[in-house]
C-alpha cells in the first residue's frame, strides 16, 4: 500500500500560511516551524496542539 498524498514540508507549510490571515503571520511561521523542528511526534502533536489554540 502506498501513499495516496504526499508534499514537501517547505510546500506545506507555504499553503498552510498562505490560508491564513496576515495579521500574526510572522509568529505564526514560527509556530510552524517549531512544530516541524520537534524531535519527536509527541512534541509535534503537542505545538500542533498549541498552534491550532492560538
Amino acid at each position: 500500500m502506498g501513499t495516496s498524498w504526499q508534499r514537501c514540508t517547505f510546500h506545506f507549510k507555504r499553503n498552510i500560511i498562505d490560508c491564513m490571515p496576515k495579521k500574526g503571520a510572522e509568529e505564526a511561521k514560527y509556530l510552524l516551524k517549531r512544530i516541524f523542528d520537534a524531535y519527536s511526534v509527541e512534541e509535534a502533536r503537542k505545538l500542533k496542539d498549541e498552534f491550532v489554540e492560538r
